[in-house]
C-alpha cells in the first residue's frame, strides 16, 4: 500500500492539477495507447480520452464531485478508485477500449457495469495471452492464474475460434461480437482511400518475427529461445538456397525495441544468414501499413505466433507456422497442413515447397476453408463497430 500510495503521490506531481469536473462526453477512451486504431470509430464523434498509465497522465482534476465519487468507489487502490470517480463524474454511455487485455479495464468494469455504462474492449491482438498466463501458473511463476482478473461485458472479437478458447479457459465475458479485426479493417480502407495498387506475390516468403521478450527468462526454462528463433533459421536459409525474394517483418517499432530484437536473431544466425536479415528487413511505419501490405503481397506468410498469420489467412493467403518448442502455448490454432510441431529442417522445407507451388484456392482445400478471423469487405469491422455503438448511443 506504501508504494501504491508513493506513486499515486509521483502522478499528481508529475500532471497538472485542473479543480473542475471533466467535460461531458456520451464516449470515455479508455487508455490512449492504440488511439490510432480508433480514428475511423471516432471520427466526427465527441469523446473523451482516459489515460490509465501513470507516465500517461497529464491532467489531474480535482472537485467535490470526483471526491464523492472517489470515497463511494474508494477499493484500496488509489489510481482506480481516481479513474472510476472520473468515470462516474463523466457519466458516459459507453467506455471503449482497444487494449482487451488491459487488467485496470477488466477490474473497473467489474465495478461499474452495472451501472447503466456499456463497457465494450476491442480486440487488438491474437490472445496467446491466455496459455502463456496458464503456463506461468502451471510452472509457479506467479501465484495467481491472471486469466481470472478478465472481465469483458461487451467484447468485439476476431470470429467463433476466439469465442471458443475463451470458454475453454472460463474467461468472463457477457456478449461476444465477432465482427473481425479492426487493424485489418483500417488497412483494407487505407489501400482503398489511397487507391495503392497491390503487387501480387512480390515477396515469395515473408517472415513474421514475433518476438518480444526473453522467453527463457520469463519462463524460466532454457531452449525456448532457439526453438522460437529456428523458425527464422529454416526460413532464411530456404529462401538463400532456392533465391527468393524474401521479407523480414519487425515486431519492434522503435528503434531501441528493432535493435533489441535483430540482437535476439543475431545470436541464431550465421554471419550470411544475419547479413542477408538486414537486407531483407521492411521499415517500421505503422501509419503506412507497410507490415500489412507486405504480408498481402506475399505468396507465403512464415512465422511462430503472430496476429498477422491469422490476417493473411483472412485475405485468403498462404501461412505456414511452426512451435519447435515442447509446450502447446504457442501451438497455431489451426492444426491441418499449415501448422507444425517441431519439424526438422528437411519437414519444414518439403512443406513449404508444397505450400508455394500450391494455388491459395487449393491451399484452403487443404485446410477445409477454415479461417479465424471473421472478413466482410463489403461490411467491415470499423462499420459493425459504428453501427454498434450508434446503437448504444441513440
Amino acid at each position: 500500500m506504501i508504494e501504491k500510495f508513493k506513486k499515486f503521490l509521483y502522478l499528481f506531481s508529475n500532471a497538472k492539477l485542473k479543480f473542475s469536473n471533466p467535460p461531458k462526453k456520451k464516449i470515455i477512451i479508455f487508455d490512449d495507447t492504440s488511439i490510432e486504431d480508433l480514428k475511423h470509430i471516432l471520427f466526427k464523434r465527441k469523446y473523451f480520452i482516459l489515460n490509465v498509465r501513470f507516465n500517461r497522465v497529464k491532467k489531474i482534476y480535482i472537485s467535490f464531485k470526483i471526491i464523492f465519487f472517489f470515497v463511494k468507489y474508494f477499493n484500496n487502490n488509489l489510481f482506480s478508485s481516481y479513474l472510476m470517480a472520473i468515470i462516474k463524474t463523466i457519466n458516459p454511455k459507453i467506455i471503449l477500449t482497444t487494449i482487451d487485455n488491459s487488467y485496470k479495464f477488466h477490474e473497473i468494469a467489474e465495478i461499474l457495469s452495472l451501472e447503466k455504462i456499456n463497457f465494450i474492449a476491442i480486440q487488438n491482438a491474437a490472445r496467446y495471452d491466455l496459455e502463456e498466463n496458464n503456463l506461468l501458473f502451471k510452472k509457479k511463476l506467479i501465484k495467481k492464474n491472471f486469466n481470472k482478473r478478465f472481465f469483458i461485458p461487451q467484447f468485439i472479437c476476431y470470429g467463433d475460434h476466439v469465442e471458443k478458447e475463451y470458454r475453454k479457459n472460463k474467461i468472463r465475458v457477457g456478449e461476444y461480437y465477432k465482427f473481425g479485426s479492426l487493424r485489418l479493417s483500417n488497412y483494407l480502407s487505407f489501400i482503398k482511400q489511397k487507391k495503392i495498387k497491390l503487387r501480387k506475390n512480390f515477396f515469395d516468403v515473408s517472415f513474421l518475427s514475433g518476438y518480444s521478450v526473453d522467453k527463457d527468462e520469463k519462463y524460466n526454462e532454457s531452449g525456448i529461445d532457439y526453438a522460437w528463433a529456428k523458425m527464422c533459421i529454416y526460413t532464411i536459409r530456404f529462401c538463400i538456397k532456392n533465391n527468393l525474394k524474401f521479407a523480414f517483418i519487425a515486431k519492434g517499432s522503435n528503434k531501441t525495441n528493432k535493435k533489441k530484437e535483430l540482437n535476439f536473431f543475431k545470436k541464431y544466425l550465421s554471419k550470411d544468414e544475419f547479413k542477408y536479415l538486414k537486407k531483407s528487413i521492411l521499415p517500421a511505419n505503422v501509419k503506412k501499413y507497410i507490415s500489412y501490405k507486405a504480408i498481402h503481397e506475399s505468396n507465403v506468410v512464415t512465422g511462430v505466433v503472430s496476429t498477422m498469420l491469422q490476417d493473411k489467412l483472412a485475405l485468403k493467403g498462404k501461412v505456414l507456422v511452426c512451435n519447435f518448442t515442447n509446450h502447446k502455448t504457442w501451438d497455431f490454432p489451426i492444426k491441418n497442413f499449415c501448422f507444425l510441431k517441431k519439424p526438422n529442417y528437411q519437414s519444414f522445407e518439403k512443406r513449404l515447397s508444397m505450400i508455394l507451388k500450391l494455388s491459395n484456392e487449393r491451399y484452403f482445400n487443404f485446410l477445409n476453408n477454415k479461417k479465424l478471423i471473421y472478413l466482410n469487405k463489403k461490411n467491415l469491422t470499423h462499420q459493425l463497430i459504428n453501427k454498434h455503438l450508434n446503437k448504444l448511443i441513440n
